[in-house]
């Protein structure tokens, strides 16, 4: 993988993209490029090997990055490319209305992607519905790729018992991208009251209240969630999202 140094000249033709979803880094755009210019803290060797990892994988819904970014010969961060045509998770569904079972083909592809990450020694925690990026121009056959995967953790540098806290947290997160996808519905899971999760649950049988318990409290160890996806059918999403939207 090439190296690429951060220039002057390219710092002044870049454009900084905004978005309070940068915690860790800046972004900028440069003529199709994406620069992520890591903070400083997070110009780790390992962050950098994670990099390397990632720029090897061979798969059409994950980005990789195309160069490993330098400032004054050291390590700070990547080039990838900019997805022109693409938009968030988040906001393709807030604005389309997607068929169901093209909702639950989503979830199954990305609970499939997450293992591949996984073979090819990444852990992939930041599985949200903003590092999700989709074609926005389809939403009959839908194409995503996976974003921020420089942030992957890599298993072979993690002890068990840390493997394990991580891989709760992915199934965590993973359960809430899951069902915000199924409800075609993109919300806040903290802003949720008790009475709206009262309601909910409610109305769910024990097999959908495991599922619920991953989402919305992060119960017990990692567990595959694939055998979850079909239990929801449009009756009960519908009647779920009804719910959820009585506080707009």
């Amino acid at each position: 993988m090439k190296y690429i140094s951060l220039t002057k000249d390219i710092q002044k033709k870049s454009n900084l993209v905004k978005n309070t979803n940068h915690y860790e880094s800046n972004i900028y755009l440069v003529n199709d490029l994406i620069y992520k210019v890591l903070f400083e803290e997070n110009r780790t060797d390992i962050r950098e090997e994670a990099i390397f990892t990632m720029s090897n994988l061979n798969d059409h819904n994950c980005l990789p990055a195309l160069y490993i970014l330098t400032l004054d010969n050291k390590f700070c961060g990547c080039v990838l490319p900019y997805l022109k045509e693409y938009i968030n998770l988040s906001i393709f569904l807030k604005y389309n209305q997607i068929d169901l079972e093209i909702r639950r083909d989503l979830c199954y592809s990305i609970c499939e992607k997450l293992d591949f990450l996984e073979i090819n020694n990444l852990l992939f925690n930041d599985i949200y519905l903003d590092n999700i990026m989709v074609n926005s121009n389809n939403t009959d056959n839908i194409e995503y790729k996976l974003i921020d995967l420089d942030g992957c953790l890599l298993k072979n540098k993690i002890h068990i018992n840390i493997y394990n806290s991580i891989k709760k947290n992915i199934t965590y997160n993973l359960a809430q991208t899951i069902f915000a996808i199924l409800l075609n519905y993109n919300f806040n899971f903290d802003n949720i009251n008790t009475n709206e999760l009262y309601s909910i649950y409610k109305k769910s049988n024990n097999k959908q209240k495991e599922f619920l318990n991953r989402a919305f409290y992060s119960e017990g160890s990692y567990i595959d969630l694939r055998e979850y996806i079909d239990l929801f059918d449009e009756e009960y999403l519908e009647n779920s999202k009804l719910k959820l939207s009585l506080k707009k």
